[in-house]
């Protein structure tokens, strides 16, 4: 055979997708809560979803409100025809109810929109539960928490390969709980779970997995879960319609997750996609649980308590500056008046630091004073901040009299 001559073309297609999707829909207002491929690698052609997959997406939107067992789909509004949950394919459109139809909180209930509103359960649906407790749960290693670079690090160690095409090449980090939902994590104990102790947060090396870093955009596009296989392996299954070459790749393929993870971070997974999955925004939304608007609360207060310090920190560092350059002059230049010093060039802003250092450096003494005639000379003179553009009426935002208040409160 001449080395220059194509190689013949993959194999034959064997996930089947027709174009066919399958509807959940809400039975109170008749609105589409989400919307699934009816995919299949099942010899025989037909196509369809896992029912229980469905049914636990569907308790993830509800935040598990319904009593164990008594929730159900049905492919009629009315809730008389009810699907058998089991192996078979689904492959036609229906509705949730949370329970008995007598009921009518059963067919009208609110909807998480927001993963910050979902709360994990206290106990994981049968699925989940059966790999659980198959799994042996890591020691938590006690010690100062590693940074996120650390995690990216031992994921890549410990993972070796994508988890689920075993590519080595162009494959990084990718975090099942996102770094953005900190809040989420912190609120709802997950790191009752973590491998490492309480401080790590969302950067624990169990929130970690390593993905191709095409595999990993599809996942952030929220384009397939892993779900349970059986009580020891899972399997990468795909909800998304928006694809057509990445369900043959990976969809119902086993996912070689190592027992460091802990299966609850996949399961928050699971609710987070099944979340951003949600179609209508018709439903009443559940609010934050009042235990995620306190942490929120708080680490907001903490980024305004790190952000004064580093902007007391540099208005010392030009006040020092300032007086080196004063004894050195001999123009005269010297004798400015105050309120023009602070007026001076506008501040530099400085990049927030996400893990500051334990020890921080102490107020200038003259900071809240330089503050305070900096924030007079604005509101006196507001052609400083004005421009062509500003409506006669603008206001701007006191930012040098907050932080002064800050300072001496």
């Amino acid at each position: 055979m001449n080395p220059r001559d194509p190689l013949s073309v993959p194999t034959p297609r064997e996930i089947l997708f027709r174009g066919w999707t399958v509807l959940i829909k809400h039975p109170g207002l008749d609105v589409r809560l989400l919307k699934f491929p009816a995919l299949s690698a099942d010899p025989t052609g037909r196509c369809g979803l896992f029912c229980p997959l469905v049914l636990n997406a569907c308790r993830v939107l509800t935040n598990n409100k319904a009593e164990y067992g008594a929730d159900f789909l049905a492919t009629d509004i009315q809730g008389h025809n009810r699907i058998r949950i089991d192996d078979t394919p689904l492959d036609v459109d229906c509705y949730y109810f949370l329970g008995p139809l007598e009921l009518e909180a059963n067919r009208n209930y609110p909807i998480v929109k927001s993963f910050c509103a979902f709360i994990f359960p206290s106990s994981l649906p049968d699925d989940w539960c059966v790999i659980a407790d198959a799994r042996q749960r890591p020691i938590p290693v006690l010690g100062r928490a590693p940074p996120a670079s650390a995690m990216s690090y031992e994921v890549k160690t410990r993972d070796g390969r994508c988890v689920i095409t075993h590519y080595c090449d162009s494959t990084q980090c990718a975090y099942l709980i996102p770094k953005a939902e900190g809040v989420w994590f912190a609120s709802n104990s997950m790191s009752t779970f973590a491998s490492d102790n309480s401080e790590v947060g969302v950067d624990d090396r169990g929130n970690g997995i390593l993905l191709r870093a095409d595999v990993q955009l599809c996942m952030d596009a929220h384009g397939f879960v892993f779900y349970p296989a059986d009580a020891h392996s899972f399997i990468a299954y795909f909800l998304s319609h928006d694809y057509s070459d990445f369900p043959e790749l990976f969809h119902r393929r086993p996912a070689t997750i190592h027992p460091d993870v802990p299966v609850q971070f996949l399961y928050a997974r699971f609710a987070y996609t099944s979340i951003n999955l949600l179609l209508s925004n018709d439903l009443d939304a559940i609010e934050e649980p009042p235990r995620y608007k306190a942490v929120k609360a708080r680490n907001d207060l903490e980024k305004a308590k790190r952000k004064a310090i580093q902007t007391q920190t540099a208005l010392g560092a030009m006040h020092e500056s300032g007086r080196n350059e004063d004894d050195g002059m001999s123009d005269g230049s010297g004798d400015l008046d105050t309120s023009e010093k602070a007026d001076g060039a506008d501040m530099p802003e400085l990049p927030e630091v996400e893990d500051p250092p334990e020890t921080q450096t102490a107020c200038h003494v003259e900071t809240p004073h330089m503050l305070r005639l900096k924030s007079e000379y604005i509101r006196k003179n507001p052609q400083v901040w004005q421009t062509s553009t500003t409506p006669a009426d603008a206001m701007r935002e006191d930012k040098e009299g907050y932080y002064a208040t800050l300072l001496t409160t």
